[in-house]
C-alpha cells in the first residue's frame, strides 16, 4: 500500500511516527526504512516533517539525510547551506558542497571550496584533486598544477595520483626532463603495479637514462617485492 502511493498524508506522517520510535529504540535496520520514507515523501509538508523526524536526534548520518533533502527535494538553498557549512569535516563533505556549486553555475565558490578541501578534508579527496586538475591543466596554470602535487605530497595522500597526472602533462607539452621527474618520483609510490611501471619507464626514457637507472630501478623492484612477500 505504502509503495502503491495510496497513502494520504496523515497516514504518512503516522507511519513516519511509529518508524522513527521503533529506531529510536532499536537504532537498527534503519537504511531499509529510509528508502521506503524516500519513496512515500512527496509534498513538502511530507519532506519537512522528515526532516523534522532526522533532526530529533543528533549524528552525523541524519545530518547527511537532512541535507541531501533540503538539496535535492525541497530545494532550501538557505537550509543545507547553513547545515553544510557547519558539517565540513571529510574529503565528502567539502566534494558534496563542490558538486552543489557546480550546479549553480558558481564555479569561483566551487574552487574555493576544493581548494580548502584539498587541505583540511580528511579521508577521500580524490575528487577535490581531480576537480582542481582538471580546471588548471586546461588554463595550462603549470605553477597550480605543480602546487597541487606538493600539496598531494605534503599530505600524504593521492601523491601517485597528481604524479602520474603531472607526467602526463609534461609529456604531452613535450617537455622531457619535467617528465622524466614526474615519472621517476612516481615510481616511488607504486603499489603492486610493477611490472607496468617498469615498462611505462623502459617506453618513456631516452636510452641513456634508461640505461643509467634501471639497475636502481631493477633493485627496487626487487626490494619492495621481497618486502611485501
Amino acid at each position: 500500500m505504502i509503495k502503491e502511493g495510496g497513502l494520504s498524508t496523515t497516514a504518512k506522517l503516522e507511519f513516519l511516527d511509529e518508524a522513527f520510535e521503533e529506531y529510536n529504540i532499536k537504532n537498527s535496520g534503519f537504511d531499509g526504512l529510509l528508502d521506503i520514507f524516500f519513496e512515500i515523501c512527496q509534498t513538502k509538508e511530507e519532506w519537512e516533517y522528515l526532516v523534522k523526524k532526522l533532526d530529533e536526534y543528533l549524528s552525523d548520518w541524519r545530518k547527511e539525510q537532512v541535507m541531501k533533502i533540503q538539496r535535492e527535494y525541497l530545494h532550501n538553498d538557505e537550509a543545507y547551506l547553513q547545515k553544510r557549512m557547519q558539517t565540513l569535516n571529510y574529503g565528502m563533505d567539502y566534494w558534496d558542497l563542490v558538486e552543489y556549486y557546480i550546479e549553480k553555475r558558481d564555479r569561483v565558490k566551487a574552487l574555493e571550496t576544493a581548494e580548502m578541501g584539498i587541505l583540511k578534508g580528511e579521508g577521500w579527496v580524490t575528487k577535490l584533486f581531480e576537480f582542481l586538475w582538471e580546471y588548471y591543466s586546461k588554463k595550462g596554470d603549470t605553477a597550480n598544477l605543480e602546487r597541487l602535487v606538493q600539496t598531494a605530497l605534503s599530505r600524504n595522500t593521492e601523491q601517485k595520483n597528481m604524479l602520474d597526472r603531472l607526467f602526463e602533462y609534461y609529456r604531452l607539452k613535450g617537455d622531457y626532463e619535467h617528465a622524466k621527474a614526474a615519472l621517476l618520483k612516481s615510481f616511488e609510490f607504486t603499489r603492486d603495479t610493477y611490472y607496468e611501471e617498469y615498462k611505462k619507464l623502459k617506453g618513456f626514457l631516452k636510452v641513456p637514462d634508461w640505461k643509467s637507472i634501471e639497475p636502481e630501478i631493477f633493485n627496487k623492484i626487487k626490494k619492495k617485492t621481497f618486502t611485501i612477500i
